[in-house]
Formats: structure tokens, C-alpha cells, sequence
């Protein structure tokens, strides 16, 4: 079959990799330390449980990159909704889900279709590092063909350097995590743009008929060697419902659906919490409608090989009254699938919980940020230590589990501060029915976000960006180490990449949540013992031993 265009859906951005990516900005060794077990043997083996099964079974040989490839068993929505959208245009296309391990389907493709141009999606490379392993991966396999990148960490990186002066004092540190001219990088157009879709299409059709693309605004493309920029031109916004009917579940190809599947009920984020540059890069919050929202999952249900969908958006539910609105209409429409949703804790408070679990939630992720009150109130977070508290043990009583982030390391912060965010963590974890799990993150000055700004700077000393800051209270080292400590603190810190997903392992294994726990208990000890007092050998081995015995149960 002809194509006109190969889509590359590459995700370097799964929590794995967001973890690493900040512990190797400083120490690379810290990594191996964390995130593998080093036997007495030379043996170096993964932390996630499958692998780890996989490993001690023979099954598995290659344990090297893990920790940042990309989250099997999903349907990722940026691949699947280019992919429709470009077919309803009448573009011939294919879509490459992992670009890692889709390295020999994509050679096979582009042999058999050598004009066919390479659609690069950067909704989940979150770096500037990312993005070139993925072209370069994809000039491995040709060096000829077109290639097209777009996505939001291109328009994040138009706004930050082109639109906003104020950032030309950080160049040193935004020239190097961002996407500018002067990036070496070997791709042929880029688009500027915060949707970029029809952008897209008419640069597609320029190309195929090999007319001029000079007048099409929003793209940066090479002439003579050197960048040409055709101009911005805002680009309209294509309708929640829209994209229902453009996704057309019904009718997606069965080699593209998993078990599980992500989509999302809204776009951008009525709240201004300090850390986030969301409300700066999507400035009107919008949603889909109940009955659409409904209608979509319904349609999802119909294929057969689907059990569960992510929501991907953070505010999906951003009242109560929606949060128990769909939960009476899936289980109006008998709708047999699992859910797990983004959610703010003063939501799920005031929802039956018994309603809940019967609409098919088995988890909730909730940004509490910090365990101290001061924090939350730096941060804007507009809620409270205790609320999140009640929220959580609110779910938990029927079995629905919490995965928690957290932020180690905003204005303000103190050790004391961090040490009672970790017993916030660990008092979370000893309820029998569920498992909640912690996942901490060193604080990322990002560009645009409220904390960014000048006032805000001057109010805390705050100096740097991205990894690299320091306020009157801390510096971006002593947050990293602070961060690292809770993976051996806390007693479920275990991170959720690579099927690590506690109820997954729970359902694929039929283990109780208490049997998850000791797992996760035996190799946070395991980690501590190989960074903290590494000279304990008979004690880690023993432990390696007690975790072998419950993973191979």
C-alpha cells in the first residue's frame, strides 16, 4: 500500500524516565544505584516486578534501558489521534506506537514506501536530549526521508524564546532544554504551533504535490543550510467533541488498541497552582460534555480487547457532581471496563465511595505535592495536609489505590519541611485494602510558571531553572538527594514504569495488596543497603533472596 506519511509516536516521558532524567543531570552512578539491584554475583537486575519475574524465570536477557523506555500495554492518544485526523484528511498514513522497539516494522515500512514522510510527535519527549535520540534513531534506519516534528515541546519551546524577552537572561540553560535555530538536529520542518493539525496537513499536501510551502505560517524549515521561519498565524482549536468523532473508536485498527487505553475529557486547568506552566500554554480550560464523555467511553468498551482507560488530563473531574455524574452513567450503560483518573483531593472527598468502585475506579492520581502546610501554601495548592489525609483513606477503605506525587525542594522548603512530607508518605501506607504509592520529584523550575517570575524570584532568592536553582532555603542538589532518600524512606516509593502499576501486578498475579507491599518494602530496603551502607553484604543478599521468594510466588 502507498503512504504518504509514517506517524512516530515516541514516549520518553513515562515516570521512569522523568525520574532519571533528573538524577542524571547530576550523577549518572546515582541511577544504577536506584533504579537496578547489584547482586555479589555481577547480576544486575530491573525493579520492575514483571522484569524481575521475567529475569529469575531465563526469560528475559537485555535489562539495559529499561528504566526509560517506553510503558508497555497502552494505546497512547497522541499517535492514534494524529493517525485518524490525518485519514479523515485523506492521507494515506501508518503509525509507529514505539519508536524503539518498532525499529524493524519502521524499516520494513519505509522500504517498501521510500517517499513516505516522518510525522515526529513530541507530545511525550519532554527534552531537547529526547527528541535528537529519537530523530537519530529514525536516521539509523534512512537518512532520506522527510522528517517533520511538532507537538507541545516544540510550541513550548516557540513561546518561552520567542515570545517572552524575559527569559534571554536564562539562554544559557533554555538554548540547551529547548528546541531553537540553533539546534543541531537533523530534521527537515518543524511546526510552531500549540494544536498544529492543519498545519500539518497542508505542509503534507504542499509536499506531495512538491508545490512551495513559503506562505504556509507556523513552520521553520532549512533553506541553503540555514532556518527560515514563514511567521506565526494562531490556528484554530479543534472541538472536544470534534475529536471524538475524529478519533472514531469504533472503527481504529485492532493492531493499535492494548488493554489499556488513554484519552482525555478536557484540555488545559482552571487552577494556578505556582509550579505549573499549564495555564500559560493552554489559557481556557475546556471540556467535553457528559453525554459525549460517556458516548466515548461506550464506544471504547465495544472493542473487545480494551479493559481499562487512563485519563490523561488533570481535571477531568474538576467538581464533585461530574466525578459522580459519569461514575451513574457507566454504570447506567453497564459499561465493563476499570478506570484511573488525575484528580484533585477535596473532589473525591465528597463522592460516595461505594459509588466509586462500582462505576469501575481502581485508582486515582493525586498531586498532594507536600506534606507540610507551609509548602502547600507557597505552592497555591489550595488545599491541606489533613484534607488529602481524609480524601485518601476515603478511597481506600474499598480497595481503590492512590498514586501520589509529590515536589521536594519548592521555595521555602527546609529539611524539616521534607522529613514531614515523608511521614505524610508513610502514613499512608498500612491501610489493608488498597496501596498507596509515592512518587517524589525534585522541584523543576519551569519557565512561565507563576514561581518563574520576577516577584516571585525576589520574595524567595530564588536564582536558575529547570534542575539547576537555588532560593534562600535550599539549593537544586540538596533537593535531588533529599528526593533520592525517599525511595529507601518511604516505605512504597516504588516508581511506576514498566507494568510496576500495583493493580495490574495485582490482577495479572492474583497477589493480595499486602503481598505488593512486601515486595515493594524488601526493595526499598534492598536500594538503601546498596547506597547508604553498601559494606552489609550478607544482609542485601539475604534480602535479594526474600524478594526472590515472593516475586517467583
Amino acid at each position: 500500500m502507498y503512504l504518504d506519511a509514517v506517524i512516530c509516536a515516541s514516549n520518553g516521558m513515562n515516570v521512569g524516565a522523568k525520574l532519571t532524567s533528573a538524577y542524571k543531570h547530576y550523577n549518572k552512578d546515582l541511577v544504577e544505584k536506584i533504579f537496578y539491584i547489584h547482586t555479589e554475583k555481577g547480576e544486575k537486575l530491573p525493579i520492575s516486578i514483571p522484569d524481575l519475574r521475567d529475569y529469575w524465570r531465563g526469560e528475559q536477557e537485555d535489562k539495559e534501558g529499561g528504566i526509560e523506555a517506553e510503558s508497555s500495554g497502552i494505546s497512547l492518544l497522541n499517535g492514534l489521534y494524529l493517525f485518524r485526523f490525518l485519514q479523515k484528511y485523506g492521507f494515506a498514513v501508518e503509525l509507529i506506537y514505539d519508536l524503539p522497539r518498532e525499529k524493524d516494522k519502521l524499516r520494513d515500512i519505509l522500504e517498501k514506501n521510500p517517499s513516505a514522510i516522518i510525522v515526529l510527535s513530541t507530545t511525550f519527549l519532554a527534552t531537547m536530549d529526547q527528541l535528537k535520540r529519537a530523530v537519530n534513531s529514525l536516521r539509523e534506519i534512512n537518512k532520506e526521508n522527510i522528517i517533520i516534528v511538532g507537538g507541545p515541546f516544540i510550541y513550548k519551546s516557540f513561546k518561552i524564546l520567542y515570545q517572552y524577552p524575559y527569559y534571554e537572561k536564562y539562554k544559557s540553560y533554555l538554548s540547551h532544554d529547548l528546541f531553537n535555530e540553533d539546534s543541531d538536529i537533523d530534521v527537515n520542518y518543524v511546526i510552531f504551533s500549540q494544536r498544529g493539525e492543519m498545519t500539518l496537513c497542508e505542509l503534507l499536501s504542499r509536499l506531495k504535490k512538491r508545490e512551495p510551502i513559503d506562505n504556509i505560517k507556523n513552520v521553520l524549515y532549512k533553506r541553503n543550510g540555514k532556518w527560515v521561519y514563514t511567521g506565526f498565524r494562531e490556528e484554530k482549536s479543534v472541538d472536544m467533541e470534534e475529536e471524538v468523532a475524529i478519533l472514531d473508536w469504533e472503527n481504529i485498527p485492532e493492531e493499535y488498541l492494548h488493554k489499556r487505553v488513554a484519552i482525555r475529557g478536557s484540555i488545559g486547568c482552571p487552577y494556578r497552582c505556582k509550579f505549573c506552566n499549564l495555564p500559560f500554554f493552554v489559557p481556557k480550560f475546556r471540556w467535553k460534555s457528559m453525554e459525549t464523555l460517556i458516548k466515548e467511553v461506550k464506544a471504547i468498551s465495544s472493542r473487545k480487547i480494551v479493559r481499562d482507560i487512563f485519563f490523561v488530563d488533570d481535571n477531568l473531574f474538576f467538581s464533585s457532581e461530574r466525578l459522580a455524574d459519569f461514575s451513574k452513567g457507566v454504570i447506567k450503560e453497564k459499561i465493563p471496563l476499570t478506570y484511573t483518573s488525575f484528580i484533585r483531593a477535596n473532589i473525591i472527598r465528597r463522592v460516595d465511595s461505594r459509588l466509586l468502585k462500582e462505576a469501575g475506579f481502581r485508582a486515582f492520581n493525586i498531586g498532594v505535592e507536600s506534606g507540610d502546610e507551609r509548602i502547600l501554601k507557597n505552592m497555591q495548592k489550595l488545599d491541606t495536609v489533613e484534607n488529602h489525609r481524609v480524601s485518601i483513606e476515603h478511597i481506600n477503605k474499598l480497595g481503590i489505590n492512590a498514586y501520589l506525587t509529590f515536589i521536594i525542594g519548592f521555595p521555602g522548603e527546609t529539611n524539616e519541611t521534607i522529613e514531614n512530607t515523608f511521614s505524610f508518605m508513610n502514613s499512608l501506607c498500612d491501610l489493608d485494602n488498597s496501596i498507596n504509592v509515592s512518587i517524589p520529584f525534585p522541584f523543576l523550575l519551569n519557565p512561565l510558571s507563576p514561581i518563574s517570575e520576577p516577584s516571585e524570584r525576589a520574595k524567595y532568592g530564588l536564582e536558575g531553572m529547570y534542575y539547576d536553582w537555588r532560593h534562600n532555603t535550599m539549593d537544586s542538589e540538596e533537593a535531588l538527594m533529599m528526593t533520592f532518600e525517599a525511595i529507601y524512606k518511604v516505605k512504597y516509593s516504588l516508581p511506576l514504569f514498566k507494568d510496576n502499576d500495583p493493580y495490574f501486578i495485582h490482577q495479572r498475579y492474583k497477589w493480595s495488596y499486602n503481598h505488593i507491599k512486601g515486595i515493594c518494602k524488601l526493595i526499598s530496603e534492598i536500594i538503601r543497603l546498596q547506597v547508604r551502607e553498601p559494606l552489609e553484604i550478607a544482609k542485601k543478599e539475604e534480602l535479594i533472596g526474600k524478594l526472590k521468594s515472593l516475586v517467583m510466588t
